[in-house]
């Protein structure tokens, strides 16, 4: 089999097995997310198993985060973001300066600490 061939072959195979354990999760009442990352789990290098190549792998992170996202972006109600804009704000800002204060207070810069604001604010 030439190499296109097997590049055609293992996205099909990564997207099937993707979307039987995305229906497999929803069936057990989880988000189908949980069936996305088990696939990643499965084609990854590093468990035992189907393993597919790095570059292969790099297009399959690629395109999930573009799926997550796109779903993520469905699920988003821009009305209820509207109106608490005013909480929204006040959260990210009051997460953001306390962790600028904490990068100052331990001497880190700030991208050390900038994650933990990210993260904070991520939590609907």
């Amino acid at each position: 089999m030439d190499t296109t061939a097997r590049a055609i072959f293992e996205i099909g195979f990564v997207l099937l097995l993707a979307a039987v354990l995305g229906w497999l999760a929803r069936r057990a009442g989880l988000p189908a997310v949980i069936g996305y990352l088990a696939t990643g789990l499965i084609v990854s290098p590093f468990t035992p198993g189907y393993v597919a190549d790095r570059q292969q792998l790099q297009l399959f992170a690629d395109l999930g985060v573009i799926l997550l996202l796109f779903e993520v972006g469905i699920e988003l109600d821009p009305l209820k973001l509207g109106r608490n804009r005013g909480r929204l704000f006040a959260l990210s800002w009051s997460s953001t300066s306390r962790e600028a204060a904490a990068a100052r207070r331990t001497r880190q810069p700030m991208r050390c600490c900038s994650g933990g604001a990210y993260c904070r604010t991520s939590w609907g």
